[in-house]
């Protein structure tokens, strides 16, 4: 699936900002509320959170073009080092994921998992597991814990 968001070319410096379509912005967002809210509370501690989704009442993130989104900042308990989690390194690390591109650590029934559900923009699919395998990858590059 190709992602859109933030494009820079490398040569010239250019950077532009696609519009994803609402349900590829949503199932990023999702990602992101699955492991804050359930998956990465063993090995971090939330700093910031925030979410907004037009159907629901009580988020408060930024967002743009009314569509959902959902960001935050964690500290990795074991180092003290604080990550930026959002939906353009949700995406990125998705991509790493399914191409197979991360050192060790990820069982294939994961990678089978994130990659249907990447593909069908179907939150529902991943757990709180699989969501943060996800962040791991977002924040260091592989899955370091668990």
């Amino acid at each position: 699936m190709t992602d859109t968001g933030t494009i820079t070319q490398p040569e010239t410096g250019y950077t532009e900002t696609r519009k994803r379509s609402d349900k590829r912005q949503e199932f990023l967002s999702d990602v992101i509320i699955t492991a804050f809210e359930g998956g990465i509370g063993y090995w971090s501690d939330r700093v910031e959170y925030k979410w907004w989704s037009p159907t629901l009442d009580g988020g408060t993130a930024e967002h743009l073009y009314g569509q959902p989104n959902a960001y935050g900042v964690i500290c990795d308990t074991e180092s003290g080092l604080y990550y930026t989690v959002d939906v353009d390194k949700v995406a990125a690390a998705i991509k790493r994921i399914i191409d197979g591109d991360i050192d060790g650590g990820l069982h294939e029934s994961i990678r089978k998992t994130i990659e249907f559900a990447n593909t069908h923009n179907d939150a529902g699919e991943i757990d709180a597991g699989d969501a943060d395998c996800i962040v791991q990858v977002a924040c260091f590059g592989e899955v370091v814990y668990g």
